[in-house]
């Protein structure tokens, strides 16, 4: 999908307090002269946050444990 249409895809979906906040912030770029060109992310990235986004509250796993814990979890699905 091409990106200027994604956007508007996502701008359809916002309400009224986040779409003022994502003009102001698109002004923000507009005006500053932000660039963001070596910020693109590929496509294996995109592809993760399309997945992300799309998952619900309810469908996300809960992690309850110490932060060591968790890393060593990481750490053993890196190793598999």
């Amino acid at each position: 999908m091409p990106i200027k249409e994604r956007a508007m895809q996502i701008l359809d979906e916002l309400d009224e307090k986040q779409l003022e906040f994502a003009v102001n912030f698109l002004n923000f770029l507009r005006w500053n002269g932000a660039s963001i060109s070596d910020n693109i992310p590929n496509a294996e990235t995109m592809r993760a946050l399309d997945e992300a986004m799309s998952t619900s509250k309810e469908e996300m796993p809960v992690f309850s444990g110490s932060t060591s814990d968790f890393l060593n979890m990481l750490m053993e699905d890196e190793d598999a």
